[in-house]
């Protein structure tokens, strides 16, 4: 009887399967690896606004932090010194 060579449809399925399996887990572990990735990057990112705020306040020791003591918020007039730290961190903390 003449033997043939190659892989039966059977092999294939399970092989098939078997590469499946190892993919759906390693698209898990990365995504996994993105969001520790994101959440570090969002650490560093309020470590340097903090950084910021620091430095400004040793060369500004007469001025209060943008908004003084009232509630920060972003729109109106409480940030009254945001040019000066926004203008110190583009001359100081230049990448």
């Amino acid at each position: 009887m003449k033997r043939r060579r190659g892989f039966t449809l059977v092999e294939m399925v399970i092989v098939m399967l078997i590469i499946a399996l190892l993919s759906a887990i390693a698209v898990i572990q990365f995504q996994s690896y993105v969001e520790k990735a994101n959440d570090m990057a969002a650490k560093e990112r309020v470590r340097h606004i903090r950084d910021v705020f620091m430095l400004w306040k040793l060369q500004n020791p007469n001025k209060d932090f943008p908004g003084g003591s009232a509630p920060i918020y972003w729109t109106g007039s409480t940030f009254n010194h945001m040019d000066d730290l926004l203008a110190f961190a583009r001359n100081n903390l230049a990448e």
